[in-house]
């Protein structure tokens, strides 16, 4: 019995939707993982098979029974020497940071790799309502924009705190599985930030409909043995570390995928589609990995496995504009797009950069100065823009504005 299967034995019993629990499946291998396992494919460089997973539904459709029994199964795989460490259910991002910084956090590990010991920091998020943990300390842009940083794999993260000063996080490798309903949605994510760095790293799974009806939930002997072999399964993943290679029909299976869907965008029915279709195949590779540690070690991802990730992503796809049909457009929207369009425009030419006067001189008539200071910010954090503080050759300090294209050229001249 592959760990898929015995997931859909462990995790029967209850109303809660199908599709939530099979990619609560999925969030429980990926939080096994950790940088000692990653895909070298292509020109995209390394590949981790950490996901970013929300369940999206109404109230009362049991997203919360599918989370808590992957984080349920988590916790009792861990071990001492082994451990899976999860963050609190409730902390603000410096907490959060602190967390993950400090040296004798749980989450600062370490493996040896080709005579090298290397650390890493892994960390698994379980969260109830996604939208009230990234407003804990009143700034959820400022949390979504740690996540969406640290969600690539980089050898080290270096981040500032209010109350300690610099941090340096060594190689993160952080996972989420959270829940959120269409309306909540509205309060955290519109229609800018579907198009941001955040929004395209997440898998969102959406159901309307609880499962068929359990008037006495029970658990069985049979969930029992499959939750058995499910916590062998993981504590066997805790112990591999390489790099997944792929087998010559994976290779062309994915090849063929990508020449057929090369233009999909085109096609797209919104914003929010073609900014998932831009971490497409990243998602499919990542996916693919854990289907086949769903049931094999060999570190070899073989057709099937592709295939069922091509399936399982394009089917999350295929609700993406149901889920954000419900968002709702933000008051300030013309005038961000505005100020986008405004320093894309100045920074064709050199020097690639415009200061923000010239920002308020051009948009006081449409909003508030303070109002476009926020207005800045919610675009840097979804990556619309970039700002810099440029020390110019008199000395001066200014901060300017960007775009990501010109961003690495600008910094280097400034």
């Amino acid at each position: 019995m592959n760990f898929l299967q015995a997931y859909h034995i462990y995790s029967s019993g209850n109303e809660a939707p199908a599709e939530f629990h099979q990619w609560g499946a999925f969030a429980a291998l990926s939080a096994c993982c950790g940088p000692r396992l990653w895909a070298d494919f292509g020109g995209v460089g390394n590949i981790q098979p950490n996901l970013f997973i929300l369940f999206v539904s109404p109230p009362g459709i049991k997203k919360s029974t599918a989370k808590d029994f992957a984080r349920d199964l988590i916790r009792a795989a861990a071990t001492p020497t082994a451990p899976i460490p999860i963050a609190p259910a409730s902390t603000s991002k410096e907490a959060f940071i602190e967390y993950l910084a400090d040296p004798k956090s749980p989450c600062q590990m370490a493996y040896k790799w080709e005579d090298k010991l290397r650390k890493y920091t892994k960390c698994s998020i379980f969260s109830n309502e996604f939208v009230n943990l990234v407003q804990v300390g009143g700034d959820p842009l400022a949390w979504i924009q740690i996540l969406t940083d640290i969600y690539d794999p980089q050898p080290n993260y270096d981040v500032s705190t209010i109350s300690r000063g610099a941090k340096n996080i060594p190689f993160p490798y952080i996972t989420l599985l959270g829940c959120m309903t269409p309306e909540l949605t509205k309060s955290l994510i519109n229609e800018n930030a579907l198009s941001g760095g955040f929004s395209r790293r997440v898998i969102y799974i959406y159901a309307n409909k609880k499962g068929p009806p359990v008037p006495r939930p029970v658990t069985t002997p049979e969930q029992l043995e499959a939750k058995r072999i499910l916590i062998e399964h993981c504590q066997r993943i805790l112990t591999l570390q390489g790099r997944f290679e792929f087998s010559q029909e994976a290779i062309e299976a994915y090849d063929s995928w990508y020449h057929e869907n090369y233009n999909e965008s085109e096609k797209a029915t919104s914003a929010a589609v073609v900014n998932f279709l831009q971490s497409k195949a990243i998602l499919i590779i990542k996916v693919a990995m854990l289907c086949h540690l769903s049931w094999s070690s060999d570190l070899i991802i073989e057709k099937d496995d592709l295939e069922t990730a091509i399936a399982l992503v394009s089917l999350a796809q295929r609700h993406i504009d149901t889920i954000f049909a419900g968002v709702g457009r933000n008051p300030h929207a013309a005038t961000m797009a505005g100020i986008q369009q405004f320093i894309k425009l100045h920074c064709e030419n050199a020097p690639h950069y415009v200061l923000r006067k010239k920002i308020y001189a051009n948009f006081l008539a449409h909003a508030q100065q303070k109002d476009i200071d926020i207005l800045i910010d919610q675009m840097t954090a979804i990556e619309q823009i970039k700002q810099v503080t440029a020390t110019f050759n008199n000395g001066q300090t200014v901060q300017v504005l960007t775009t990501p294209e010109f961003y690495m050229t600008f910094a280097k001249k400034a």
